[in-house]
């Protein structure tokens, strides 16, 4: 993004970062006839028309956008934009391995960029948010992203510069699904990557691709809407889906006394 391209200047702005998992995987059928790379393509084309008018012009001119793919290493599918210029026609096609450490640090990049164009334009923003979705455990060494995420994700002061929420796509073997949680080496790695990750990392379980993945797109959208719209410093409520899982105690997910869950943020001004 460049000066002319930013919008709502007078406006408080929030820089929204997707990662989309592209590697090899995400061919595999949804589970309704689909790759799971076309129904991500799908709802990722989606928030350029986030549904019933819940975000105005205004609101929609400050939502700067950033969508970052990842297989053998991180590319660019659209560098910023405001959300308003989105006009939801990207093509994802999927192939090769998963550089989630990559474009965990990519997406750290291109936050501390945005940021240093609102610094030099004198814009205020919201903390940033980073939705990073995978079928897949990393298939590079994950430790520089777990020293970044400690660092810029986890510190409690100055105020973490964004909120990283992990979002894990279910993977299918002989028609059977599989999570991330499921068997003992998956588990392994799975609590290696939440710890090595942080406890203030959003970590989100799709219970399968059909109903689960459209459900975590809504997460996102409500996230976006949520803060976009608060006052700074207000404290933002965000229902997860019964068709999601989260882990416990990470992100300020809330046990509700119904049994629901609930990410509490406070998006304050940095």
């Amino acid at each position: 993004m460049n000066f002319e391209n930013l919008r709502a200047i007078n406006q408080t702005h929030q820089p929204v970062v997707v990662c989309i998992d592209t590697s090899a995987s995400m061919n595999e059928d949804a589970g309704n006839g689909i790759t799971k790379i076309k129904m991500v393509e799908d709802l990722v084309n989606q928030l350029a028309d986030i549904p019933n008018g819940r975000l105005g012009e205004t609101d929609k001119s400050s939502i700067d956008l950033c969508i970052l793919g990842f297989n053998n290493s991180f590319y660019t599918i659209m560098d910023w934009q405001p959300l308003i210029n989105f006009k939801g026609d990207i093509k994802l096609s999927a192939e090769g391995c998963t550089a989630l450490s990559s474009v965990i640090l990519e997406s750290i990049k291109k936050v501390r960029e945005i940021r240093k164009l609102y610094d030099q334009r004198s814009v205020d923003c919201r903390r940033a948010m980073i939705f990073v979705y995978t079928d897949g455990f990393s298939t590079e060494d994950m430790q520089a992203a777990y020293q970044k995420s400690q660092s810029y994700f986890n510190r409690d002061y100055p105020s973490p510069s964004a909120k990283l929420n992990m979002i894990f796509i279910p993977t299918y073997y002989n028609g059977q699904i599989i999570k991330m949680t499921d068997g003992e080496k998956n588990w392994s790695e799975y609590k290696e990557l939440v710890n090595g990750l942080g406890k203030k990392v959003l970590y989100i379980n799709a219970e399968d691709c059909v109903n689960g993945v459209p459900a975590a797109f809504e997460f996102m959208t409500d996230s976006i809407v949520g803060w976009s719209v608060s006052d700074p410093g207000e404290t933002v409520y965000t229902n997860i889906n019964d068709n999601l899982t989260a882990v416990k105690n990470c992100g300020g997910v809330r046990q509700n006394s119904d049994g629901s869950k609930t990410a509490v943020d406070e998006p304050e001004l940095i």
